[in-house]
Formats: structure tokens, sequence, C-alpha cells
């Protein structure tokens, strides 16, 4: 769950920097460029996980 939190927090955070702050932002190429940093984070987490049991 805490997982998720984080890739949400992730998520919101590049929208709400992005020029316009809209959530439909994201269809924009550059903005989903960045949106799609968070499967890079989830890997990580996951290995994060995988160590930490």
């Amino acid at each position: 769950m805490w997982s998720f939190f984080i890739l949400c927090l992730q998520v919101m955070v590049i929208v709400a920097w992005n020029g316009s702050g809209q959530l439909n932002g994201v269809f924009d190429g550059e903005v989903f460029k960045k949106v799609l940093s968070a499967f890079i984070t989830a890997a990580i987490l996951n290995l994060g996980q995988a160590v930490l049991m």
C-alpha cells in the first residue's frame, strides 16, 4: 500500500509542477514522458521491498 501512495504522490507532483497544473495536462507529450518515470520508481520500490523482507 505504501508503494501506491509514493507512486501517486510522484505523479501528482509532476502534474502539479506542469505549467498548467490541470489533470488533462498528463496527455501533453513532455509531461507524459515524466509520468512514465513512475514505472522506474515502482521497480526500485519493489527491489527495496524484496531486500527488506
